[in-house]
């Protein structure tokens, strides 16, 4: 017997509206000299630019790619240390005990204040801007992955030592399938944090990101390039949010169900 598929359904259009609306009113307020448009440039202008200019600059196209692989060398780099450590924090209340107070003490102290700390100990450049993104989404994951291990029922998990399996199976047959929707929510979450950490990190030590054009722009009064800048972060947010992390979660929502 085959499985009806869902019906498909247009997504919501309510905030796609508003951001129209918003748009519109931006662009009216500064067509009609209701505001600067030197200090906050017309939508229109910043599309313009967009198109006419930076999809034929090279160097604004590095720049992304930069920003991009900071953010996602960080991720993957946490996701490799916070998951077996919350593993082992979510499987031993010893573990977690002596593990979880530590990191919850550390999570709290803002990423921002001791960056320079680092970039003195580390030196500026790309090392430092890894090592910060992945301290900055070290702590979503761990605390997702442990609350997802956490919510095991212990039945299980005797169940299948009755059936002698080892920690190796109890992992890749339960654990990890288990803690998957939690890691990706980890994930996603983490993905917002770290965006704002990279593009702080290019504008303290001058690292050759979106970051550190967005700072240099505002310098220059070049508030064009600047908001360009901005709105292709907001893009690229956008689309792997709803590309990646979003059908992600569809998925692991029908697997559970």
């Amino acid at each position: 017997m085959k499985s009806k598929k869902a019906p498909f359904k247009l997504p919501n259009s309510d905030g796609l509206v508003f951001f129209i609306i918003l748009v519109l009113g931006w662009e009216c307020a500064i067509q009609l000299g209701l505001m600067p448009g030197s200090m906050l440039p017309a939508p229109s202008s910043i599309i313009s630019d967009i198109l006419l200019n930076k999809l034929a600059d090279a160097s604004f196209w590095i720049r992304v790619v930069l920003s991009f692989v900071t953010l996602n060398g960080g991720i993957l780099f946490a996701l490799l240390l916070a998951t077996p450590l919350a593993v082992v924090a979510g499987l031993s209340k010893r573990a977690d005990s002596c593990m979880t107070p530590m990191v919850t003490i550390m999570g709290s102290l803002p990423e921002i204040a001791i960056l320079p700390i680092l970039v003195r100990w580390v030196g500026p450049g790309m090392a430092v801007a890894v090592l910060i993104s992945s301290l900055c989404a070290f702590f979503p994951i761990f605390f997702a992955v442990r609350e997802g291990v956490r919510e095991i029922p212990v039945e299980l998990v005797r169940v299948t030592e009755v059936f002698g399996s080892n920690r190796r199976d109890l992992l890749r047959s339960l654990v990890l399938p288990a803690t998957f929707p939690k890691m990706v929510t980890g994930l996603r979450v983490a993905y917002d944090f770290v965006w704002e950490i990279v593009l702080a990190i290019e504008i303290f030590s001058g690292l050759a990101g979106l970051g550190h054009l967005i700072d240099i722009s505002s310098k220059a009064c070049d508030m064009v390039t600047a908001f360009s800048s901005v709105f292709v972060i907001a893009l690229m947010s956008v689309l792997i949010d709803r590309l990646i992390f979003a059908r992600l979660e569809a998925s692991v929502r029908r697997w559970l169900d």
